[in-house]
């Protein structure tokens, strides 16, 4: 079963409500799987979903609609409280699936095909970084893990085997291109990336291949241990908004549950940057920058280049394929284990 919202269920404000600390994830599923009697469950939380998938006992009727309502609410009132939100707003429904439903949803989303960015690269290290938690914490079951491998295999198979773009995309590469349209060019332009994860990375490298002057915001350096990508100066993390003086654009991609850049610490620069990019989730720039005269501010919710709708039928039959042929493979090996855990049982009684 998967349960959950993204960013055509919901809005940026709503699925920030749903940005729990990655230090309470554990907690989150070991509390998701009591709630519902689940046996496993793993978490897929990016910046533009929160959903989870639990294998459920069998016989489990989810028909029952008051099961469904029991289990979205469940959800959605754990995140809510390990996000330290003691009221409960108002939130969309969150979706409930089942059975083949669920299993296929997670085979488009490792395909890139439920994404804001069709296709996006960093969308099947974030499934394997999923399974990965749910087994460190002990909440995989090997459905789970079989289903989340296959996944992943299905990803990269449409990715070597479909063409959506002509070359890698990312919701970074997405928040450069507009950025370099905001800017007319990004060439001799001076660049601020505050955060070094891997979206920070990778919008600093996109920088400095179009010519930016780049520096790249660092907390803490050890030798072998701290990447810095090739051409980018650093600075320390405190330093950024002395820093910022005279830059033309920042972008803010850390994980960061508090604001790296307010409204007022901006508007106290003696000069600003003419364009601010969010790649945060929760948002790390202030909103209210945005209103500053002359300055423009783009998040994630500006980052869709597209839909499934968009590609070739060529394409997109090639990449269902795929996803139905992985999904069989699931469903063989569902088969085959059942099988082998009767015949085990039958021996043993």
């Amino acid at each position: 079963m998967a349960v959950g919202i993204d960013w055509e269920s919901a809005s940026m404000e709503v699925r920030e409500l749903f940005a729990i600390p990655k230090s309470a994830e554990t907690t989150f599923m070991e509390a998701a799987i009591a709630r519902l009697g689940a046996r496993g469950c793993v978490l897929l939380k990016t910046c533009n979903r929160f959903e989870t998938y639990f294998d459920m006992p069998a016989g489990q009727d989810f028909t029952d609609e008051a099961f469904l309502v029991r289990a979205t609410t469940a959800v959605r009132d754990l995140a809510l409280s390990l996000h330290g939100e003691t009221q409960r707003p108002m939130v969309p429904k969150l979706f409930a699936l089942a059975g083949a439903e669920a299993c296929r949803r997670l085979m488009t989303i490792s395909c890139g095909l439920r994404s804001q960015v069709l296709g996006e690269d960093q969308i099947i290290s974030q499934v394997r970084r999923a399974q990965t938690a749910a087994r460190e914490a002990g909440c995989i079951t090997p459905e789970l893990e079989t289903l989340f491998r296959l996944a992943v295999t299905c990803g990269k198979a449409v990715r070597t085997q479909v063409q959506f773009h002509q070359e890698g995309t990312s919701c970074a590469r997405t928040a450069i291109d507009l950025a370099e349209r905001e800017l007319s060019g990004l060439r001799g332009l001076r660049a601020l990336v505050i955060g070094n994860g891997e979206m920070g990375r990778l919008a600093a490298e996109l920088l400095v291949a179009r010519g930016a002057d780049t520096a790249i915001t660092l907390r803490t350096y050890r030798h072998g241990i701290t990447l810095v990508p090739r051409g980018c100066k650093t600075i320390s993390y405190d330093d950024r908004m002395s820093f910022m003086e005279g830059c033309d654009l920042v972008v803010s991609a850390t994980r960061s549950q508090h604001i790296t850049v307010s409204r007022a610490a901006f508007e106290a620069l003696a000069t600003r940057p003419r364009a601010l990019v969010d790649l945060a989730m929760p948002r790390d720039i202030e909103l209210a920058c945005g209103e500053v005269e002359g300055v423009r501010l783009f998040n994630l919710d500006d980052m869709r280049d597209g839909s499934e709708a968009d590609l070739n039928a060529s394409a997109r039959n090639a990449a269902h394929d795929l996803i139905k042929e992985h999904l069989t493979d699931f469903e063989t090996w569902c088969s085959e284990r059942a099988r082998r855990l009767g015949q085990a049982q039958a021996i043993s009684a």
